[in-house]
Order: C-alpha cells, then structure tokens, then sequence
C-alpha cells in the first residue's frame, strides 16, 4: 500500500457539552444561588448584627444617662439633707424662743399679779386708814363741839381736854401723808410731822438730796428732819 495514498482519518469523537447555564459558570457579575437555609442564615446573622449594634447603641446611651442620674440623685439628696439640717435648726431655734418667750410671758403674768396683789392690799390699807381717820375725825368732831377750844378746855378743867389731845396724837400718827399706811414719826425742822420715815428717806432720794435732807410735804421747807418716839 502507498503512503502516498494515504489520507488522515478524522474521528468526530469528543465529550459530552454540557449547557452552559449561570449556575454553572460562575462570573464576577453573577450571583451565586444559595439555599434557602443559607439565605436565611445570612438574613439571621444580619439581623443579629443590627440588634447588636442597636443593642450597643443604647447600652452607651443608657450608660451616659444613669451617670447623669447618679450625679443628679447625689445633688439632690445633698441639697435635700441640707434642707433637712436647715429647717431642724430653725426648728430649734424656733423652739428656744418659744421657750424664752413662754418664760418670760410666765414671768410676767406672776409679777403683774404680784401687783394686781399689792395694788389690793394697798387698796385695802388704804381703805383701812381712811376709816380709821374717819372714825378718829368724828371722834375729835364730837370731843370738839363738847370743848370749844383746847385752850378753855384746860382752863375749865374739862374733862374731854385729854380725850381730844389723845385723839389728836393718834390722827397726827396715823395720817402719813405720802402712804397713808405708817405712823408719821419723822420730824422735820418746821414742826410739822407729815410723813413716816421711809418715805422721807423716798421723798429726800426723789430730790437728790443727801440722807437726811428733804423738803416737808406740807410746806416744802427744806431742812434734816428726824425720828420722833410716840410714847
């Protein structure tokens, strides 16, 4: 057999084609097809980041706002416990002048009855003497009309003469002028008997004189009176 004759036999053998189709040859501008796990998975995880980064969002936030809170629950329990120690010392305070004036008000009300007291003993001193005066007065009145004078009382020898001397001693004892309370033994330089002896020492320091000095209430003579013994 001639070579030269000879032709190359082609054989039409090749392989299976297979459909070229997107999910089979991937390219950069084509997606891959997932699952619908996978797809869900993928939408979890994103859920899962989003809340994560939500839920970090108000941890922060919540942070920031409990430490402004805090800074505002310690202020105001420190103004409230300065509040506090303010009204209970006013409290106090208020309390001792309550005290003080409840002491004082006490205090007044026992001396303005001591004087309410001493105002009716004098009332009742007073209205003792007066009687008395009156009663000595009528007395003399009576001894008068039976003697006309003193004078012709000795002469004649009446016997109502030491009567109206004794009664004159007693009215001159008793009419203390300036009190009307105490016998009047203090004798001044113009012989008059007007007062006791503690108001001539009241009645002698109201002028400003020395002890001993004081003007008669009678007669307002100036001069050192002195006391007298009643026998």
């Amino acid at each position: 057999m001639d070579s030269t004759n000879l032709t190359p036999v082609t054989t039409n053998i090749s392989s299976p084609r297979v459909p070229e189709t997107a999910s089979t040859i991937p390219t950069p501008h084509t997606p891959l097809e997932l699952s619908p796990e996978a797809v869900e998975l993928l939408h979890t995880k994103t859920l899962l980041r989003e809340a994560k980064a939500k839920y970090d969002h108000l941890r922060t936030f919540m942070h920031a706002n409990v430490r402004v809170l805090q800074q505002e629950i310690h202020n105001t329990k420190r103004a409230l416990e300065a509040e506090t120690a303010g009204r209970a010392n006013t409290q106090n305070q208020f309390n001792h002048w309550l005290e003080s004036a409840r002491a004082a008000f006490t205090a007044e009300r026992a001396a303005r009855a001591d004087a309410v007291q001493n105002l009716h003993d004098q009332e009742a001193a007073f209205a003792n003497a007066e009687q008395t005066i009156e009663n000595l007065r009528e007395q003399l009145e009576e001894c008068t009309c039976k003697c006309e004078c003193e004078e012709h009382a000795n002469q004649a020898g009446c016997k109502h003469a030491d009567a109206v001397q004794a009664l004159k001693a007693k009215l001159e004892k008793i009419s203390c002028s300036v009190c009307l309370n105490a016998e009047s033994d203090a004798l001044f330089p113009c012989a008059h008997v007007p007062c006791c002896m503690t108001c001539a020492y009241q009645v002698s320091a109201s002028n400003n004189m020395a002890e001993g000095l004081a003007r008669c209430p009678i007669c307002r003579k100036e001069g050192e009176f002195k006391k007298i013994y009643f026998a």
